[in-house]
């Protein structure tokens, strides 16, 4: 637990910053399948510009998704013998390449933005009857081509998900075969381990995949629904809160602690044992002198 301790660090670390950057800094409102938007958080009462928010929003988000291939690999490189990253400049290397991804690629991304005014002209004739809200913001147009958006989203989630499954892959099939060198009590202990921190990372993942593959669906399709936009960005910021209870309720020690606090829990797992009364009878008869 130990070697993979600061992975998990690096990992909630990004997802509660997103959490409060989505949900209080900058709360986003869009306009897919318009990549447009503007946001009614914090950092607009401050004068931060939508761009900036946009930006490390969106980086955040992906760095996200790209730190799971970081732990995937630290269980991979402590179980398996062969086919794992062992020098360090190479794993200093493969980190770098997973955390720069995403603010290089981005900036390829927003280094075309396109002039705004004429931009939301264009949104207003892709959305002919968009929301009143769109006539009182000033609405960010990110990119009125889908193309830099959907490669930007796609090159993420296949370097993501070929990363994991991989890493992922390649370790579950080493404790199912090739671990002769351990234990099979160890081996279970490291099987078991290794699936609870899978579902602990997968499971929430789903939580940020589903709103990304709407979004893709939306450009693609051309096809414009507020509800599920605002619905989508909802489901992403979940994130936070899906990967704490996983981790709580998989692992006993998290989940008995936090169930310790509450009272109900307290009152029905103490129990008290009381003395039977034929046991103090007995106690008393031994301990009190005999007088013939």
């Amino acid at each position: 637990m130990i070697t993979i301790k600061w992975c998990m660090l690096y990992l909630h670390s990004l997802a509660t910053f997103s959490s409060l950057w989505l949900t209080g800094a900058m709360m986003p409102y869009v306009y897919f399948p318009a990549c447009a938007g503007f946001t009614v958080g914090l950092l607009p009462y401050l004068n931060v510009s939508t761009e900036i928010q946009g930006y490390i929003g969106i980086g955040c988000l992906g760095m996200l998704a790209l730190s799971l291939p970081i732990l995937f690999e630290n269980r991979q490189r402590y179980l398996v013998d062969n086919y794992k990253i062992t020098r360090p400049i190479s794993r200093i290397l493969f980190y770098s390449l997973n955390v720069l991804f995403v603010p290089i690629s981005l900036f390829w991304v927003f280094s075309i933005i396109p002039e705004q005014i004429s931009a939301r002209q264009q949104v207003f004739q892709l959305l002919p009857c968009p929301t009143e809200t769109y006539f009182h913001h000033s609405v960010f147009v990110l990119s009125l081509d889908h193309t830099p958006i959907i490669t930007y989203l796609s090159a993420l989630s296949t370097v993501s998900v070929v990363q994991i499954l991989f890493f992922g892959g390649h370790s579950l099939t080493y404790l199912k075969t090739d671990a002769k060198k351990i234990s099979i009590t160890t081996r279970r202990l490291q099987k078991r381990f290794f699936i609870v921190i899978s579902i602990q990372l997968v499971l929430p993942c789903v939580i940020l995949f589903i709103p990304v593959v709407y979004f893709i669906y939306s450009m693609l399709s051309e096809n414009y629904n507020q509800a599920l936009n605002n619905i989508s960005f909802v489901t992403m910021t979940l994130y936070g809160s899906i990967a704490t209870l996983t981790m709580i309720f998989l692992h006993n020690p998290y989940k008995t602690f936090v169930l310790s606090m509450c009272p109900s829990f307290q009152k029905s797992s103490v129990e008290v044992v009381k003395p039977r009364k034929w046991v103090r009878r007995n106690a008393v008869s031994i301990t009190t002198p005999v007088s013939f």
